[in-house]
């Protein structure tokens, strides 16, 4: 026997199948696809079509990866940096925003000119700069009461408010995002444009699309010199 020559067998009865070496047999055949099949049940079994559920699998494998292709940023000319989020289930896409300090007072308008639509939506949020050894865990530090407060306003070409959301900082709903903590406003499933989430209901055609960002920040009596920025976030981990 050849040494390269490999089998393997089958389920029924132990039938041997030649899986062959790649050369070219005598019949002018390429020796990898001939198959030694000696047995009718073998034969029918194989010949038989693919069950629903198999179909169903296929189409539902391929819905999925069609839906979650990745998203061309190429349109953005909003502020920030914006770059994709790797992630082959559902490719995502991210805004960061410039640094501020939760010392002081802030107010900033944001414009989002070209934010590309996503199936997942947005989350908005906070990403604050901790020490190596606060990773992968809940911030302590900002779980304190009145250490400030975080508004989001969201509002389209026709100005009108698409997400409309405030939260002291303690009551941030926190998650990791890409090995960063990540605080987003979350009041519930029902409350609407009070959750700092941008639907993929406002996206369309203009103006119903975001158009920009407004944040607000106060800080309170047990304020923090701590640098942070907030970031927009779709698909990905989240």
């Amino acid at each position: 026997m050849n040494p390269r020559t490999r089998y393997s067998w089958s389920p029924r009865k132990s039938i041997p199948m030649y899986l062959g070496h790649g050369s070219a047999g005598a019949n002018g055949t390429r020796a990898g696809i001939l198959t030694r099949w000696s047995h009718a049940p073998v034969r029918k079994a194989l010949a038989r079509p693919p069950g629903l559920g198999v179909l169903l699998s296929v189409v539902v494998f391929l819905g999925c990866g069609l839906h979650h292709l990745p998203v061309d940023i190429s349109q953005y000319t909003g502020d920030g940096v914006i770059s994709r989020v790797e992630f082959t289930p559902n490719q995502g896409v991210r805004v960061d925003f410039e640094r501020f300090s939760l010392a002081a007072p802030y107010r900033k308008q944001f414009s989002l000119t070209g934010l590309p639509r996503h199936a997942s939506g947005y989350n908005i949020g906070l990403v604050p700069e901790l020490k190596t050894d606060e990773l992968e865990q809940r911030p302590g530090a900002l779980m304190k009461p009145s250490i400030g407060v975080l508004s989001f306003r969201v509002l389209d070409l026709a100005g009108q408010v698409v997400v409309d959301a405030t939260s002291p900082l303690d009551e941030l709903d926190w998650r990791w995002n890409e090995h960063e903590p990540f605080g987003s406003i979350f009041r519930g499933l029902d409350a609407g444009i009070a959750n700092s989430l941008i639907a993929e209901a406002a996206f369309g055609k203009p103006p119903n699309a975001p158009a920009t960002l407004q944040v607000e920040y106060e800080p309170g009596e047990n304020r923090l010199d701590l640098q942070c920025h907030v970031r927009l976030t779709a698909g990905g981990f989240l």
